[in-house]
């Protein structure tokens, strides 16, 4: 039940764009399970035998092997060891080269709020980018990236990037994550728009959909605009006396 869990916590490795979410994922399934030595190698204190490193060594192998998909089982097929699929797995899959860097950059200086659907997820983009770009050994500095979380904003937030401005305090990604992560005005815009878009929803299908008069039921008015109450209400306001007549 517990490996279950484990396994699910990541997709499984399809290709460059999983493969650092992957990589995390499967290292701390490994570490998890006690089985991270078997790709780092053993520290010279550890007392295990070698029969026992070579159940991990197997074990740690056939997870690797069983968290990608099959277009990748041709990097893990031939793989001895845990070590080696491990290697070969990051030789095809991790992309260090400039075109990946100038990709990542362009995406992240393209990110804006409006293309999110809350701030969360608009935050959270912003730091996974920064984080494949510092795997790619090509970290951002830390103030530049809480930078491109600012100018990505709505001119509603002018008067917050106005206010860290006045404050002249050192702008860090932490700071900046939690200031906005606080304001809920891009949700609650977000929520009165789908409010709106349901209530214009609701308007076309009334329009559509013939008014019906459940007393005559004939189309066209309502049960308390029907003529057939008015007949009825002067039928019995007229006087007794005059019924012969």
């Amino acid at each position: 039940m517990a490996d279950s869990a484990v396994h699910l916590a990541f997709e499984e490795l399809d290709d460059r764009e999983s493969y650092n979410n992957w990589k995390i994922g499967m290292k701390m399934a490994l570490i998890h399970e006690n089985l991270w030595h078997a790709i780092e190698g053993y520290p010279e204190e550890d007392s295990s035998t070698e029969s026992e490193k070579n159940r991990k060594e197997q074990k740690a192998l056939a997870k690797i092997c069983l968290m990608v998909k099959p277009c990748a089982y041709a990097q893990v097929r031939s793989a001895e060891s845990a070590r080696e699929a491990w290697l070969n797995l990051q030789k095809a899959y991790e992309d260090k080269g400039l075109s990946r860097r100038l990709a990542l950059l362009r995406t992240l200086a393209g990110m804006i709020l409006q293309n999110f659907r809350n701030m969360e997820s608009y935050v959270n983009e912003i730091m996974s980018v920064s984080q494949k770009l510092a795997d790619m050994n090509a970290p951002l500095d830390d103030e530049f990236i809480a930078v491109i979380m600012l100018s990505g904003l709505t001119e509603d937030y002018n008067p917050m990037i106005m206010a860290l401005e006045s404050a002249n305090v050192g702008l860090t990604s932490d700071f900046v994550k939690a200031k906005l992560l606080q304001d809920t005005k891009h949700s609650i815009s977000s929520s009165s728009g789908d409010k709106a878009l349901y209530s214009k929803n609701n308007r076309v299908y009334n329009k559509r959909k013939p008014v019906v008069c459940y007393k005559c039921n004939e189309e066209g008015h309502f049960k308390n605009e029907c003529l057939t109450n008015k007949k009825n209400s002067k039928i019995k306001d007229k006087p007794a006396g005059n019924t012969n007549k």
